[in-house]
Order: C-alpha cells, then structure tokens, then sequence
C-alpha cells in the first residue's frame, strides 16, 4: 500500500479485507471483520455464484440447442 493511501486511513480504523486485496479503492470496515453480515461481501459472493452458475453451461447444449437430460 502506498504511503499516501497509508496516511488517508485512521489508525483507529479497519480496512476492509477488499480494499487490501485491490479489489476496492477506499472502503472502511464497520463490522470488525465479520464480512457475513457485510452488504459488499454479499454482492461479490453472490455475482460469483452467478459466474460459476454460468460457468457450469455446457457449451454444446448452448449450440445444438439440444436439452441434456
């Protein structure tokens, strides 16, 4: 993290495990970790489930528009 980054943070404050991961700029933690009860947590977990759903598409039945039963 750089330094600047370092010196926007309160030291009395909790990053959020996404904001150290990269994946979101600047996000506090108001909920000491417990990332369950975390709207943001939720939306990240619930579009990769959607990835993975459509990820399990099998190409083929996509083509051939043949249902595999």
């Amino acid at each position: 993290m750089s330094l600047a980054l370092q010196n926007i943070v309160p030291a009395s404050e909790l990053k959020c495990v996404w904001m150290d991961a990269g994946i979101v700029a600047y996000k506090l933690c108001e909920r000491k970790y417990r990332c369950e009860n975390c709207p943001l947590y939720a939306a990240i977990h619930k579009n990769k489930r959607e990835i993975k759903r459509r990820e399990d598409l099998t190409p083929i039945s996509l083509i051939t528009n043949i249902p595999l039963t």
